[in-house]
């Protein structure tokens, strides 16, 4: 039998919330710039962006950055 519960908090004004941000997360340098479009277009969401990926290490890992 499972609990019931409720997970969330309790905001200033009484009401209940479950988050106050979305994260869009990239794994890749590839898609740090859709993860960007995505956070400018909706309100409470950030962009979390990755520096590497794509393939862009050396066989020393060393990494190759593109500009």
């Amino acid at each position: 039998m499972m609990d019931e519960g409720f997970l969330g908090y309790s905001r200033s004004n009484g009401k209940v919330g479950i988050r106050i941000k979305i994260a869009v997360i990239s794994s890749v340098v590839c898609a740090n710039t859709v993860a960007r479009r995505i956070a400018e277009k909706l309100d409470n969401v950030v962009a979390i962006t990755h520096p590497h990926g794509c393939g862009q290490f050396t066989k020393y890992k060393i990494p190759i950055y593109y500009d």
